[in-house]
């Protein structure tokens, strides 16, 4: 029997995330090309599905391909981009990429941005950078993991463990990018929103991990963080999500040394 689906989030009906979801969708200042990885697109645990839900069409344009060149011969590329006269920014934390402070402001004087993400696992997204060598050139970096103080804190996408400290999911990366480009009283509001989803799909993926014994996603197998539930449960009551994902002692034992284990090896 096929199970029941959410026409709104397309999620299934005991995991829908529409009241999560923000009413309408958010207008940002700086549009969001997303370069998606043919792959990602059909999978059922990936950020930037939500980032559709949250998000005004104007804001963001998704692009599929497997380099930046499919991004940069697209239509929405030749409209944010040309058609507007931004100044494309890669998301993307690698050596000599700026810092947000070292632009000028959203809005000034011919300081527009154009915010460029690639999105896939961290393997796919290694080697669309790999094919990208020529359109990375003149293709400014930014770094907002730096920026924010968040460099040694790892990302709350309870389904993928990221490669190293200061590296998150799509949405998070672009919730806090947002956060840095657009204006303070606009970036308090909008970054809760767009967390809010994500955290709670986080939770369920762990209210599932604990449920089937650690069975479900490799949340909380070995060489996981055991304080994932502790982490996704305090950014829960920041966001005013009232869920609790609770996590029994014995569970607790299993995390613990699972993470040992993990150190030793």
């Amino acid at each position: 029997m096929a199970r029941e689906v959410c026409g709104h989030c397309r999620r299934p009906r005991r995991v829908c995330l529409c009241e999560f979801l923000p009413a309408t969708p958010v207008l940002l200042r700086t549009p969001v090309l997303l370069l998606q990885h043919p792959h990602e697109a059909r999978r059922r645990l990936q950020t930037a599905a939500l980032l559709e839900l949250c998000l005004d069409s104007h804001s963001l344009a998704v692009v599929r391909g497997r380099s930046l060149g499919c991004l940069i011969r697209s239509g929405a590329w030749a409209e944010r981009v040309v058609g507007e006269a931004r100044t494309p920014l890669l998301l993307f934390p690698r050596v000599g990429a700026i810092q947000p402070s070292e632009l000028a402001p959203a809005g000034s004087a011919g300081a527009e941005y154009c915010l460029v993400v690639i999105d896939g696992t961290w393997k796919e997204v290694n080697e669309m950078l790999r094919k990208s060598s020529a359109e990375l050139e003149g293709l400014a970096c930014i770094d907002v993991a730096a920026a924010c103080g968040l460099a040694s804190r790892r990302g709350l996408y309870a389904a993928r463990k990221p490669p190293q400290d200061g590296f998150f999911s799509t949405l998070e990366a672009v919730a806090y990018a947002v956060g840095v480009l657009e204006s303070a009283e606009a970036a308090a509001a909008i970054v809760p929103t767009l967390l809010r989803p994500m955290v709670r799909m986080a939770q369920q993926q762990l209210e599932l991990t604990v449920q089937h014994g650690f069975q479900v996603h490799r949340t909380l197998k070995s060489g996981y963080r055991p304080n994932m539930v502790d982490d996704v449960n305090r950014a829960a009551a920041a966001l005013c999500i009232e869920k609790h994902v609770f996590c029994p002692p014995s569970a607790r034992e299993i995390l613990l040394s699972s993470s040992d284990m993990a150190h030793t090896t």
